[in-house]
């Protein structure tokens, strides 16, 4: 993954650990800004405290208010976001006939509810600008499900066909 755009803020969620991580590591490489966010505070400051170019927040993206008040702090702070990278997610599935309601639920709230509140909530201010990036990570299994990660492979099916809606709602901006 390259970022050719160069000296922005980018809010990256899932920001404590894995790909959420990586991706945060290159973009401040590569000379951006970066808001690490995710719901492990603890963890986030662990990796990131020190790094003059991330900005720790706490972020439980399933909630419309918490994303809320993120941007309006970002946008307040005089700190316009310019890409949004959504990244956080869990894998919770198993076989059909075996789940449980909660890791349907933990799921869907995180991989897929997550992804259109954050993009929608940015969303809103990158149109008024007339600019932004909206990056939202799927995973092969938005594209080929596979026996056993049936939960999983739903949210990532839809995380793509929002993001394909999307891009068209937000292609006039």
């Amino acid at each position: 993954m390259s970022f050719s755009i160069s000296g922005k803020t980018a809010i990256v969620t899932g920001a404590a650990n894995g790909i959420g991580a990586a991706i945060t590591a290159m973009a401040v490489r590569h000379g951006h800004e970066v808001v690490a966010a995710d719901l492990d505070l603890p963890g986030l400051q662990a990796r990131w405290v020190g790094q003059p170019r991330v900005q720790c927040r706490a972020l439980d993206v399933r909630r419309a208010d918490a994303w809320q008040s993120l941007v309006e702090a970002q946008e307040q702070g005089g700190f316009a976001i310019d890409v949004l990278i959504n990244v956080a997610g869990v894998l919770r599935s198993g076989q059909t006939g075996e789940l449980r309601p909660e890791d349907i639920d933990l799921t869907l709230d995180v991989n897929v509810k997550g992804v259109m509140l954050g993009a929608n909530a940015v969303a809103r201010v990158m149109k008024t600008r007339r600019r932004g990036h909206i990056i939202n990570i799927g995973s092969i299994a938005s594209l080929y499900a596979t026996p056993g990660t049936t939960t999983y492979a739903a949210s990532k099916f839809a995380v793509r066909g929002f993001s394909i809606a999307a891009a068209g709602d937000l292609s006039p901006y």
